[in-house]
């Protein structure tokens, strides 16, 4: 299955899922699935770089302090909840989720395209 395809099956799995990304540390695209008419309402690139930065902070922090990164970061807010799983050491994937949608079914299913994307 191709990357894009794993984000689209992963954003529409997700009731109120309309962003899915794959991205660097740095908080560059690699691919992405998309709802425009949401994203339209929503600075997502700016959400999304903003996201890798805090996701990379806290990893530096947790690592230099001797633990492991982070699984997971979840970030609520109230135009949106975005939930980040890193995938090795230099890539990001997301979803981000309307108010109301299914955060839990949203960890769950970014858990599972996780695991499928090799890098």
């Amino acid at each position: 299955m191709s990357v894009l395809s794993l984000l689209s099956g992963t954003c529409e799995a997700v009731e109120g899922g309309f962003l899915c990304t794959l991205m660097t540390l740095d908080g560059i695209p690699v691919e992405s699935s998309a709802n425009e008419g949401i994203c339209r309402r929503i600075e997502t690139n700016s959400l999304m770089a903003d996201v890798a930065d805090s996701i990379s902070q806290l990893r530096r922090s947790l690592i230099e302090s001797g633990h492991s990164g982070p699984e997971e970061m979840v970030i609520c807010t109230d135009q949106c909840s975005v939930i980040i799983r890193p995938i090795g050491d230099q890539h990001l994937l997301a979803l981000a989720i309307e108010p109301g949608g299914s955060i839990g079914k949203g960890r769950h299913a970014l858990k599972m395209s996780a695991a499928g994307i090799s890098l």
